[in-house]
This record gives C-alpha cells, sequence and structure tokens, in this order.
C-alpha cells in the first residue's frame, strides 16, 4: 500500500490541477498518469475527490453546457 505522505502527495498534485480549473474524472487521471503517479494511488485520489465533491462530471457537462449556450447560438441538448 501507500504510506500518508504519498497519499497526500497525489492528493496536493490533483489540488494543483483543479485550481486551475474543473476537471473531469478522465482528465484529472490522464494527468496524474503524466506525471507517473502509480494508478491505485490516482484510484484513492478520484474516490477522495468525488466524495468531497471536487469532481463532479454530471455537474461540469452541465456548467459547460450552460456557458457554451451564453457564448454561441448553438444550444446543447437539454439538460
Amino acid at each position: 500500500m501507500f504510506t500518508e505522505e504519498e497519499k497526500q502527495a497525489a492528493l496536493d498534485q490533483a489540488y494543483r490541477f483543479l485550481r486551475q480549473r474543473f476537471l473531469s474524472s478522465y482528465e484529472l487521471r490522464q494527468k496524474m498518469k503524466r506525471k507517473q503517479i502509480a494508478s491505485e494511488l490516482i484510484d484513492y485520489v478520484e474516490e477522495r475527490l468525488i466524495y468531497y465533491d471536487y469532481i463532479n462530471d454530471e455537474r461540469l457537462a452541465k456548467t459547460s453546457c450552460i456557458v457554451f449556450n451564453e457564448r454561441t447560438e448553438i444550444w446543447c441538448l437539454s439538460y
């Protein structure tokens, strides 16, 4: 397993990614893989961030659609 320090370091990295903009679960996982974080540790981080509602793919999709609709004449499917 991983030490508490390793878990915290991975969470801190995820927070740094999320500080820039909202990310989907997939985007966050890809960024963490590029940083060579172990898959099991990524699973742990994703679980914690979903639990604390820091990542929420459904909310991200709805928000993105609303912003897109406000900026264009094209409308997303109803949400």
